[in-house]
């Protein structure tokens, strides 16, 4: 068979559709996935790496939104990429209007996205997905196949890594606390306290994010001042991002892409979360890897979380305290000592 799959959401959500990428191909379909151009290194890494078994059959396209956005240049688009075949199926993972036009001017037979999709009535198969069902965000996707045919869970001692093996350095802690929704980011004083008691211990701390994150990263490197202090922020792309990652002994990180990264090399990692809650399905999945949140009457408050907290107070990120953080790196390294 021959297939679609197309995927233009956020870093983060590009990840978790890998597990669907791995089932689609070992099924022996030839797969055609549809990207956004930030997206791109990270699909033909996994390519590279976990899928590279299944190279010959999967092929990585950008799709670039900012220029191809009318119906008629979507349907050129379509025709484009229906030179190399004609799909007879098309995954939409992606819930919005363009992707599931596109979708619709592949021509395939069967064109399957989520029934909470924008325009879901351009599909001739639907998959539930609902925002607190508990489910994994891994297993929302892979409902997609379902429709079709049995497809095994995605087994968290079991599944394998697609992006590549994790390369364990002892004594380093990564942190990933950069977002682009505000609500999401760690309070820094507590980051801070929690990076001087891991420097006296001894731990190297590698600071990880995107270009909004540069002047928190500066902030705290002055006041952690010590060695043991690497600011990578705004300073990778998403190769050696990736590499840094795969190489860290516990990953401190937001709700964000990097627990994902973290969870696929199966990198224990502590996921923080704020405005949005781990039954929405974003949660850490591997078993030594951990969701931390306080427990208030406003949680959840958006599903990504807004750019400022809507009550005036973020105590979802302040009153997440660096002691209990440090605790669960020490249980999730447990028998090793901090």
């Amino acid at each position: 068979m021959q297939s679609w799959l197309i995927q233009t959401s956020f870093l983060g959500d590009a990840v978790l559709t890998l597990p669907l990428i791995h089932r689609i191909l070992e099924k022996g379909h030839r797969l055609k996935v549809i990207a956004a151009p930030r997206n791109k290194a990270l699909f033909e890494r996994a390519q590279n790496e976990g899928l590279k078994k299944y190279s010959h059959l999967l092929d990585v396209v950008v799709w670039d939104k900012k220029s191809i956005r009318s119906p008629w240049a979507l349907h050129s688009f379509a025709n484009d990429l229906r030179k190399d075949f004609i799909p007879e199926r098309v995954f939409c993972v992606h819930r919005s209007f363009s992707s599931s036009l596109l979708a619709y001017f592949s021509g395939a037979r069967e064109r399957v996205g989520f029934a909470s999709g924008a325009s879901s009535v351009l599909y001739t198969h639907c998959a539930p997905r609902e925002w607190e069902s508990s489910q994994h965000e891994i297993e929302k996707n892979l409902d997609l196949l379902r429709v079709f045919e049995k497809v095994e869970i995605w087994n968290s001692r079991t599944a394998p890594s697609l992006l590549g093996i994790k390369q364990t350095q002892k004594d380093v802690v990564a942190f990933s606390l950069s977002s682009p929704w505000g609500t999401k980011i760690w309070d820094l004083n507590e980051a801070l306290k929690l990076m001087k008691q891991l420097v006296q211990k001894g731990k190297e701390l590698w600071v990880l994010g995107d270009h909004s994150f540069v002047q928190s990263a500066e902030f705290l490197e002055k006041e952690v001042n010590s060695r043991l202090f690497k600011n990578y922020v705004a300073q990778t792309n998403i190769q050696e991002w990736v590499d840094l990652i795969s190489k860290a002994e516990v990953l401190v990180s937001g709700d964000s892409a990097a627990v994902h990264v973290a969870n696929d090399l199966d990198v224990p990692t502590i996921a923080l979360f704020g405005p949005t809650i781990p039954d929405f399905g974003f949660a850490p999945w591997r078993t030594h890897s951990k969701a931390l949140g306080v427990d208030l009457a406003c949680r959840p408050c958006d599903i990504h979380g807004p750019r400022e907290c809507p009550y005036g107070h973020h105590s979802c990120m302040k009153d997440l305290k660096a002691e209990s953080v440090e605790g669960s790196i020490q249980e999730i390294l447990s028998p090793r000592s901090l």
